[in-house]
């Protein structure tokens, strides 16, 4: 997964890029990948087409490049915390305002008779809490045994197999 807030550091995409309007996960074709580009406002648009990488990985075992576009409103980090150095007030504000992922779900589901504004602010309140106990969990978690390093992170491979020996899993 690609988060791309359209900056590296300070410098736009549009100024770093030699091909700026293609994205970054296009770069997947030249290693016979699949990839996506998908809308980070919008959080139906980002659960579906997620789904379909999952369902693709399931089926095929094949991987998907997923960029999903999304908005820093912060620097990235103490060397551009000053975020107003390369954008202005008026554009970070305009994007909290028009196009916050939440704030627009929160509208679709009014709008769509689903939630109220008091049960949605519920909601997140519940959310919210159900969040923090879960980073509280984690905090108070001991850490997993170094033997347990590589469980539920990389497909067990069979040496035995060409694919195996090869390493060429995704390349059918």
């Amino acid at each position: 997964i690609i988060e791309n807030n359209g900056y590296s550091m300070g410098t736009s995409q549009e100024r770093s890029s030699a091909h700026p309007s293609k994205g970054l996960a296009a770069r997947a074709d030249a290693y016979g990948m699949e990839w996506d580009q998908i809308n980070g406002e919008d959080l139906y648009e980002v659960r579906a087409r997620t789904q379909v990488a999952i369902d693709r990985a399931h089926r095929d075992c094949r991987p998907t490049v997923l960029e999903i576009d999304t908005y820093r409103y912060k620097g990235h980090s103490v060397a551009d915390a000053n975020a107003e150095k390369y954008r202005t007030k008026e554009e970070i504000q305009r994007q909290m305002n028009e196009h916050d992922p939440l704030t627009r779900w929160k509208d679709q589901l009014i709008s769509e008779g689903h939630v109220t504004e008091d049960s949605f602010k519920a909601m997140m309140k519940e959310a919210g809490e159900e969040a923090e106990a879960a980073a509280q969990f984690a905090q108070q978690s001991p850490f997993p045994d170094e033997s347990e390093i590589l469980d539920d992170v990389y497909w067990e491979v069979d040496h035995q197999t060409e694919a195996g020996r090869t390493g060429r899993h995704f390349f059918h």
